[in-house]
């Protein structure tokens, strides 16, 4: 079992997550409802699942498992996240939370699910023994990641050109952000008390109509803010160029792979 990296400072890795997600709530990647069947599976969601939605994002997640018949909450750092996450489903709970102190009582969920948000998050294994508290004996929880950097073409493809444009400022990353190893994840679920730790990959695909849609995708992050006219064009031109590559029959197909791991509260 291999332990979950630290930061060495979780508050600013915080306040720099909630500022970008609440920067892009309403141009969140719509790859990731791809792995939103799999996670609910894994989690066990079917009909009267009361189930907690951590990193809800939108509420694409959240979403899928009412649409099993779960009772579902959905909880997000970012205010704006939950402001569109509401806004988009009006019949679904949405609030503002910390991951790491979940406002919920002890043995509240049958099932807690944390869609693309753990590898983010500052304090990893604090979220999971959150996750822990949370779940009733016998219950399940299952979170989504992205599979290693250079597998990730969209990422790679815009990231890439964003940071030979724009030199990005020094930050401390996440601790669990990049990190694809079977047992560095299986690692922290156990370590926060789970059992029967899974492992499996996803090989999403994320299919956009062009470039300028990849472009568009990602034009509201921050570390595109602030840009002039020009660099901005620079970056379009070459997302462009670079995105050709995987087009087919009119449509881009970008390998965007993903791993999902699950475990069970005993």
């Amino acid at each position: 079992m291999t332990s979950a990296p630290r930061a060495n400072d979780p508050e600013a890795i915080s306040e720099a997550q909630r500022y970008i997600w609440n920067s892009t709530a309403a141009s969140y990647p719509s790859v990731t409802a791809k792995a939103g069947e799999p996670l609910l599976d894994a989690a066990g969601v079917g009909e009267g699942t009361l189930v907690l939605d951590v990193a809800c994002g939108p509420g694409l997640v959240a979403a899928a498992a009412a649409a099993r018949g779960a009772l579902v909450t959905g909880l997000d750092f970012a205010e704006e996240m939950v402001e569109e996450a509401r806004r988009q489903h009006p019949s679904i709970k949405f609030r503002v939370g910390d991951a790491a102190a979940l406002p919920f009582d002890d043995e509240a969920y049958d099932a807690l699910m944390i869609g693309f948000g753990i590898f983010l998050m500052a304090e990893p294994q604090k979220v999971l023994e959150e996750a822990n508290r949370v779940l009733k004996p016998g219950g399940r929880v299952a979170f989504t990641v992205w599979d290693t950097p250079e597998t990730l073409t969209a990422f790679s493809i815009v990231f890439g050109t964003v940071g030979a444009h724009i030199q990005p400022e020094p930050a401390e990353p996440p601790p669990l952000l990049g990190k694809a190893d079977e047992g560095l994840l299986t690692g922290v679920m156990t370590e926060a008390g789970f059992v029967d730790a899974t492992f499996e990959r996803l090989p999403l695909v994320w299919e956009l109509p062009s470039g300028d849609a990849l472009f568009e995708a990602f034009r509201s992050f921050p570390n595109m803010e602030g840009a002039s006219d020009d660099v901005l064009k620079a970056i379009r031109s070459d997302i462009l160029s670079k995105a050709a590559e995987y087009e087919r029959d009119g449509r881009l197909h970008l390998p965007m792979p993903a791993i999902l791991v699950s475990g069970v509260r005993p």
